[in-house]
């Protein structure tokens, strides 16, 4: 009677975390009608730099709008149309960016800073099995210098011609980046890699 019951319970846990999971599956489709493309594919900008937004992947006939966060509660229509180009980019420009439609429907947010000192990081999702090049750059001088860089505020490794390459990159690799040269030469602001099975 006991080992039944046991086992009762335990069907009964496992078709509510299916459940759940379906769940979690249906509404991600769901709210990721439209992608935030960012050209160039990265997170962090120097100042004059050209960026541009473009909502993508979008379904049915809804007109998708590039917004952007202004404050807790606040936010900002950025363009009336798919696209939005920043010529050039200031320190201003940082901030939270997604696509939504009339209906309320967002994409995923993609948050990007405008600094001196940047790291080189893919703004969109890469997939596991990639190879993922890290960069960090400082305005005005030559990309080559050798950097540090870190993952989630641990020391990751030196890349001396200022890049290092991730490997067959995988969920474990998800997590908050960044980048420093010298003291007196500067770090870069924390970016998130996001990567997709």
């Amino acid at each position: 009677m006991e080992v039944t019951g046991l086992g009762m319970r335990l069907m009964v846990m496992a078709l509510f975390l299916l459940l759940a999971e379906d769940q979690k599956c249906c509404h991600a489709q769901k709210s990721e009608g439209a992608y935030l493309h960012v050209h160039p594919n990265r997170l962090q900008f120097f100042e004059y730099d050209h960026i541009s937004f473009n909502c993508s992947g979008y379904h049915g006939p809804a007109e998708w709008r590039v917004i952007k966060k202004l404050g807790l509660n606040s936010t900002q229509w950025e363009t009336s149309a798919r696209t939005l180009y920043i010529k050039p980019a200031f320190k201003s420009h940082s901030g939270e960016y997604w696509c939504e439609n009339e209906d309320g429907e967002k994409s995923r947010n993609v948050s990007i800073t405008v600094t001196n000192v940047i790291l080189e990081i893919p703004a969109f999702p890469v997939m596991e099995g990639e190879n993922v090049t890290l960069g960090c750059r400082k305005k005005g001088k030559p990309s080559n210098l050798p950097a540090d860089f870190y993952k989630d505020g641990n020391y990751l490794e030196t890349g001396y011609a200022g890049k290092i390459i991730i490997p067959n990159v995988s969920k474990s690799n998800e997590g908050l980046y960044k980048c420093s040269f010298s003291e007196s030469q500067g770090k870069s602001p924390e970016s998130w890699l996001t990567v997709k099975a």
